[in-house]
């Protein structure tokens, strides 16, 4: 489906300088409080290029409406599947649109905070390549989850990919033209995925293609101080980290509000922030949203309780989708 390219223009904007850089997202079932770090958090620390959030069917009129006056470009479409492998379909679409060399960051949105400047951040982690992605720090055969999610879409990886490092999907940064490939790339991968679901086995499998290759990618890990998975905060994570000999796995400093390394140096992005409540309450805090986001929530609970209103569940709580094309196969041996 075509993708509308209608942006609403922000309230402030970028010099000439800093409209090479863009932030761009997808969300659905999503409300403000849902989205209010993520945007101020970049704005905070200093952000002024476009924010381009992409807002599928069940994303509220009032979402959008608060969403466009906090300054952010609102794209809708229409949902055909999953919103984690659609979006790399979409983004991609506007990516096309953007002038030459603008380098753009893709992330989540609910439970990623920015703690340094978006241009600092883009400029370390595309310094030597033209597309950066972010380890976890531990193999698929060492996290349940990934393990689970390699062999149920592509099972006929597992062995080669299960000794690999698990690169996570929920941030990105790329040039313009390096994002377009890269996800030209994901987007065939996940078409032969036994789910829906499957972007994050499916970037790994490109990310290991590229490398063969000798592409212009890098792999960042806890250490380069630049994004933080804080599920490498886990207790079953921090005893893979003292197993194989490697540093202490990053931790939340609650004196400088901030996700840190082994060594006390902050990190640019914090994902998965949301997987702490103590974290999550100073993090929204520290941004200016703690008050927006459980007033918010709240209100959200409540109206869900109204007969008449749509009851859906979120895209993040549902159960796999097969893949129509795979649901034929039978199980694999």
């Amino acid at each position: 489906m075509a993708l509308n390219k209608s942006l609403n223009a922000s309230k402030k904007r970028p010099t000439a300088s800093k409209a090479k850089d863009v932030l761009i997202a997808a969300v659905n079932h999503h409300c403000w409080a849902d989205i209010c770090c993520w945007y101020r958090s970049a704005r905070r620390n200093g952000f002024s290029g476009r924010v381009i959030l992409i807002c599928y069917e069940d994303t509220s009129k009032a979402t959008i409406r608060r969403c466009q006056k906090e300054g952010i470009e609102i794209v809708r479409n229409d949902l055909n599947g999953s919103v984690i492998v659609q979006r790399w379909s979409d983004i991609r679409g506007i990516a096309v649109t953007l002038p030459e060399r603008t380098r753009i960051v893709t992330c989540d949105v609910r439970d990623v905070a920015f703690q340094n400047s978006i241009e600092n951040f883009l400029d370390l982690a595309l310094k030597h390549s033209t597309i950066a992605l972010f380890g976890e720090a531990w193999t698929y055969q060492d996290s349940t989850w990934n393990y689970n999610d390699l062999t149920n879409n592509f099972p006929d990886e597992a062995v080669r990919l299960a000794p690999t490092e698990v690169v996570c999907a929920g941030v990105i940064a790329a040039t313009r033209e390096s994002y377009i490939e890269f996800a030209d790339d994901v987007l065939r991968t996940v078409a032969r995925a036994r789910t829906r679901n499957s972007d994050q086995t499916g970037v790994n499998l490109v990310i290991q293609e590229w490398l063969r290759s000798q592409k212009r990618l890098s792999v960042f890990g806890p250490d380069d101080a630049l994004c933080v998975h804080f599920a490498v905060c886990a207790e079953e994570s921090i005893a893979v980290f003292r197993q194989k000999g490697l540093s202490e796995p990053p931790q939340y400093d609650f004196d400088q509000g901030l996700a840190v390394t082994s060594d006390g140096r902050p990190f640019s992005v914090f994902h998965q922030y949301t997987k702490n409540p103590s974290v999550r309450r100073d993090v929204l805090r520290r941004n200016g949203c703690l008050r927006t986001f459980y007033l918010g929530k709240s209100i959200d609970a409540l109206k869900k309780r109204l007969p008449w209103v749509k009851k859906a569940t979120p895209y993040w709580m549902k159960p796999e989708i097969v893949n129509p094309s795979e649901a034929s196969r039978g199980e694999t041996s």
